[in-house]
């Protein structure tokens, strides 16, 4: 579960920079961070022909991310609820549900490699 939301999150991360490229090749400046208004911005930029087209493709790709990685969100929640470690580490500044059900959860049922096994013990 926590992979698959891993891989449609950074798919959305990578969808909004796109985004943030166009928006910055049309002379909108300003902060980067995605908000409503700033999709708003983007949303009625006056570009003509195919980069229209790929701006509106872009969008509907982000709003189908959107949905699938919310109940992923929920899901990860309600596990990090149940497991009485992750609400212990939840109880950290900054750590969340996500961050903690990934410490807590096993490895894989193949030997984790090196570099793995150093981020976690970290």
């Amino acid at each position: 579960m926590l992979l698959h939301r891993c891989r449609l999150v950074r798919m959305r991360a990578r969808i909004k920079n796109q985004l943030d490229a166009i928006a910055k090749n049309e002379g909108l400046t300003g902060s980067r961070t995605w908000s409503a208004k700033r999709r708003q911005m983007i949303e009625n930029l006056p570009l003509a022909g195919w980069y229209a087209k790929r701006r509106t493709d872009l969008l509907g790709l982000l709003d189908a991310l959107e949905t699938r990685i919310e109940p992923l969100d929920a899901a990860v929640l309600a596990a990090a609820e149940q497991n009485a470690e992750a609400q212990l580490l939840m109880t950290h500044p900054g750590v969340g549900p996500v961050v903690s059900m990934a410490y807590v959860l096993p490895y894989p049922l193949t030997e984790p490699s090196a570099r793995i096994v150093g981020c976690h013990e970290a």
